[in-house]
């Protein structure tokens, strides 16, 4: 789970590309990028605990590729590679979306794959009929996963308060908001405008290859 969109609305709103399409040319991109490219500035890191007026999710660390939690007084955790913030809804078919994460370490909560315990849970989803084929599941939610909950934006992705499930339901004038470091990479790095960012949704997927 993370947030994406499909596929073809990324092709569109992408402004890296090559002869091969964008997700090939976002691998390039995102390929060239270090542990320093990803490390979210401090000002911005800071700037969200502090000052006036309602403010975005804090970033909970700056190491985007950071593999693992990095807590004050220990050593860092080793850097991942830049090309799995993000993965691709792929069926023996077709590519249908996209999935961005906001760093590594929540990837490794959020991703995983050849996994026997899902398999099992598919193969006996129902009555016990060991015969059930596994289902391709993409499924986009109105709220983003833990911790960001309860983290609303307007349309053009300013923060705004949270309020009741009823009076949300009655509202168009928002969107589970875009964790702020997913929306820093994307935009610092040329692969979205802000207006692309916006455009992202909570989403969880399965499917099998």
């Amino acid at each position: 789970m993370g947030w994406g969109m499909p596929s073809k609305r990324f092709d569109e709103l992408c402004l890296v590309r090559d002869e091969d399409g964008s997700c090939e040319a976002l691998d390039s991109v995102l390929s060239k990028l270090t542990d320093s490219d990803l490390t979210v500035d401090d000002k911005l890191y800071r700037a969200l605990f502090h000052g006036d007026g309602l403010k975005p999710y804090p970033i909970l660390q700056k190491r985007l590729l950071a593999t693992g939690y990095d807590d004050k007084g220990q050593e860092p955790s080793p850097a991942g590679r830049a090309t799995d913030l993000y993965t691709l809804v792929s069926t023996p078919d077709e590519t249908t979306d996209i999935i961005f994460f906001p760093n590594l370490w929540y990837r490794s909560k959020w991703y995983r794959w050849d996994d026997d315990l899902d398999y099992a849970f598919e193969q006996y989803r129902d009555d016990g009929n060991d015969d059930v084929y596994p289902r391709d599941i993409t499924t986009y939610g109105s709220f983003g996963p833990y911790p960001w909950t309860n983290e609303l934006s307007d349309l053009d992705g300013n923060p705004i308060p949270w309020e009741d499930h009823t009076a949300l339901a009655k509202r168009t004038d928002w969107m589970p908001a875009v964790p702020t470091e997913m929306r820093w990479y994307l935009t610092q790095h040329g692969i979205l405008l802000n207006d692309g960012v916006n455009q992202l949704r909570p989403v969880i997927a399965q499917w099998w290859s």
